[in-house]
């Protein structure tokens, strides 16, 4: 189980973590200490706050910046990084 616990390893891909400080399922700071986690592996990770009540609507403004991110991705960008 400890193996599995998110921030103990890293993806192998950049990432983009995007986290409403409103969320009213998982705590905007366990989004925060994610982010952290994985840049202290080396990981590039984009961590984006919004706004967005409840942890369900975020998913709107996640998506929202999400595609292009991808987009980018696909298309040789590289990752920018918030670490």
């Amino acid at each position: 189980m400890a193996r599995q616990r998110l921030g103990e390893r890293g993806p192998g891909l950049p990432v983009l973590l995007s986290h409403s400080v409103l969320d009213d399922v998982v705590p905007h700071r366990a989004g925060e200490r994610l982010a952290a986690d994985w840049c202290r592996l080396g990981v590039t990770v984009e961590f984006t706050i919004n706004h967005i009540p409840t942890h369900v609507a975020a998913r709107t403004g996640t998506s929202a910046e999400g595609v292009p991110w991808l987009a980018d991705r696909f298309a040789g960008k590289a990752a920018p990084s918030t670490c």
